[in-house]
């Protein structure tokens, strides 16, 4: 498994170790020692990891097969590794870990002999292409947002075109907005929508906040533990070929209830509809397109598998966006004080909040 231990790849390496699978992680660090150490430090000691084992290194420099192999047969290989990077700052490094790691990936597999092949993607490979969206691949002039949608566009693509021998599998599961849990909304790293929220949070203090939206748009967010649970239980569905998973939230939180939720937590009086400030703007840009979103995705393949609402929040959406909202603000958005306090100050120096604290 790559991306093991991130927000999605700690849970099912959790749940794979709960099965009594055996599990070999790669971890970036300088050696199998710190490898080992820091995954486990993850994954929290409630969770037997005597049939983990670690390989230390990166995407761009993988083990080689052999390493791979000294543990043993591999039935199957997870590629959950991704930078998540919504700007335009980081392209290439997108572009690199996204699509040429997902081709390395690819061929690793191939070399153990895997009879399946996991790959996560996300449902925002259809960019902004508005209405209901199925599970087909889009279209290659889809309309991306930024270089995140289409590298992932990319590498469903490579996962697609891959050589697959006669009664290998591969799945592709695309996720919405991957978030804190479907009860309490706790989360333990805290991705884009927790980087959209703190920056809403620094501008407290500079006045009404107008974030632009429409009536019916809804932001697709939907519980980590909803999503982990389904990719686990639909990759034991092994049968030859390719299926494609949307792994979205069936009733996501409309923008304008997230809006009124978050201002009343964050102590910023946000504003559903207009134009934000300039200064906020220019910060908050690679978020803006999702808050006017007012398409959905169809998922009927998981439907026939696991249920309809399977991936639904346990508790009705706007009480979960509350939860979501203070979660995060309980857990200072996974700073510690000191960081806290330097992220507040600059915060407040990009945004022009004169009260630093305030933020």
């Amino acid at each position: 498994m790559t991306g093991a231990t991130g927000f999605l790849g700690r849970r099912l390496v959790r749940g794979l170790l709960a099965r009594g699978e055996r599990v070999t992680a790669l971890v970036r660090a300088g050696d199998r020692a710190a490898a080992r150490a820091r995954l486990v430090a993850v994954l929290g000691e409630a969770y037997d990891v005597g049939t983990l084992a670690v390989v230390a290194g990166t995407l761009e420099d993988l083990p080689c097969a052999a390493e791979v192999l000294d543990r043993g047969p591999v039935a199957r290989v997870w590629h959950t590794a991704a930078l998540l990077d919504l700007g335009d700052r980081r392209s290439d490094d997108v572009q690199r870990t996204n699509v040429e790691g997902t081709r390395r990936v690819l061929a690793l597999a191939e070399k153990v002999g895997a009879r399946a092949f996991h790959h996560l993607s996300t449902a925002y490979v259809w960019g902004a292409t508005r209405g209901t969206l199925d599970e087909s691949l889009p279209p290659a002039d889809a309309p991306h947002r930024n270089a995140y949608e289409r590298s992932k566009w990319e590498g469903e693509v490579l996962v697609r075109a891959f050589p697959r021998p006669p009664g290998r599998s591969a799945r592709i599961y695309r996720p919405g907005i991957v978030v804190g849990d479907a009860t309490q909304g706790q989360a333990d790293v805290y991705g884009a929508f927790y980087a959209f929220l703190r920056l809403c949070l620094g501008a407290r203090g500079a006045g009404t906040l107008a974030l632009p939206t429409l009536p019916q748009a809804r932001l697709g967010l939907v519980p980590v533990d909803r999503v982990a649970g389904a990719m686990l239980e639909l990759s034991y569905d092994e049968a030859p070929g390719l299926r494609t998973y949307h792994l979205t939230n069936p009733d996501p939180p409309l923008v304008t209830e997230l809006v009124e939720v978050a201002s009343a937590l964050l102590g910023v009086p946000l504003r559903a509809g207009g134009a934000p400030s300039p200064r906020f703007h220019r910060l908050a840009r690679p978020f803006l397109p999702y808050l006017v979103d007012e398409s959905r995705f169809a998922q009927p393949a998981v439907d026939a598998a696991l249920g309809r609402g399977l991936l639904a929040p346990a508790v009705p959406r706007r009480e979960w966006a509350r939860r979501l909202v203070a979660s995060a603000l309980r857990d200072r958005f996974g700073r510690d004080e000191a960081t806290w306090e330097a992220d507040s100050a600059r915060l407040a120096r990009l945004l022009g909040v004169h009260d630093a604290a305030a933020a």
